[in-house]
């Protein structure tokens, strides 16, 4: 299966905009974050999300050309982070984040929708392929084994 053009691009937006954002907050970030409404800077967890931020977008930009498996693992993280940064800005929004916040808290919706669409596209096209090769292991790979429903007994059609 081919890795869409449209994902690799992604993948380096990506990577520019998780550098351009990461690397102030791991160099300065008491300079950057009270110019864009936060009061109170932690220096040490901001410099913490900066450092997260710069090893996924440097990740991100070394994966661009890479295989499917790449892709899927990069994916997984990807749904992962910005559902937990989603979930941790709605968070700070309803303890009084700034504005910034709620502009971190779009740009993460926008990426999970996008990260997840193409997981989800990933796993519709394995299954179909594993179908069409008539393959017995699942198309999930997990390799467990179909039980049939009716009897319980190993050895049952699989379910869609």
């Amino acid at each position: 299966m081919e890795i869409p053009a449209s994902l690799r691009h992604w993948f380096i937006a990506h990577a520019a905009l998780h550098v351009v954002c990461g690397l102030p907050l791991l160099v300065c970030p008491e300079l950057l974050l009270p110019r864009v409404g936060w009061t109170v800077v932690d220096p040490a967890m901001s410099r913490l999300v900066g450092a997260a931020l710069l090893a996924i977008g440097v990740q991100a930009w070394r994966s661009r050309n890479a295989g499917l498996d790449v892709y899927r693992a990069l994916l997984g993280l990807n749904v992962v982070w910005s559902a937990m940064v989603i979930v941790g800005m709605a968070v700070a929004i309803g303890h009084g984040a700034p504005s910034a916040a709620f502009v971190v808290l779009s740009a993460s919706l926008a990426l999970c929708g996008v990260w997840s669409h193409h997981a989800i596209r990933f796993r519709q096209l394995s299954r179909l392929s594993a179908t069409a090769d008539g393959e017995g292991e699942r198309a999930d790979g997990d390799g467990a084994e179909q039980v049939d429903p009716a009897t319980g007994e190993p050895g049952g059609e699989a379910s869609p």
